[in-house]
């Protein structure tokens, strides 16, 4: 009779936890939903990928005076991050003392996965990174390591932006 209930309350309670499972962002993604900003978001463990990187820009400023904003104008590329899933690196345009522009120049791409992933998350990074005008930007749910290797490399060129 005890083995009855223990088997009864199990099922039960393994019926509730698959009902109640909310799927990750790869199902709610083929669902027509796309990630959402976290700030704070930890980097996933797993094994390095490779990159494909896009042709780079040209790395000198077009003027070395800097702006009231303690930016030169010119296009800077940043240093090359390296994620769990891959390396990312980008570039930034600065116009008139501030970020015009960015440009991806390498992206986590080994899998399909992280086409996707990567085809959601940067467009979103970039219009944050515009907005902020830094690389105080949130991380993209689903795509944390590549939002943290979004911002570092960012940073990086701001640095260079700055001469520092």
């Amino acid at each position: 009779m005890r083995r009855a209930i223990v088997a009864l309350v199990g099922t039960a309670a393994g019926t509730v936890l698959l009902v109640g499972f909310k799927t990750g962002v790869g199902q709610t993604a083929a669902a027509g939903h796309t990630p959402t900003l976290v700030a704070g978001t930890q980097r996933p463990s797993g094994s390095p990928a490779a990159t494909k990187a896009v042709p780079p820009s040209s790395g000198a400023p077009t003027s070395k005076a800097a702006t009231s904003t303690g930016l030169r104008n010119g296009t800077f590329k940043g240093a090359v991050a390296e994620t769990d899933y891959g390396n990312v690196q980008v570039s930034i345009v600065i116009a008139g003392g501030k970020i015009s522009d960015v440009k991806v120049l390498a992206a986590p791409n080994d899998t399909t996965r992280s086409e996707q992933l990567s085809a959601q998350a940067l467009p979103r990074l970039r219009q944050e990174a515009l907005t902020a005008q830094s690389a105080k930007i949130d991380s993209v749910s689903g795509a944390s390591s590549t939002s943290d290797g979004y911002r570092r490399s960012l940073q990086s060129a701001i640095d260079q932006a700055r001469g520092a």
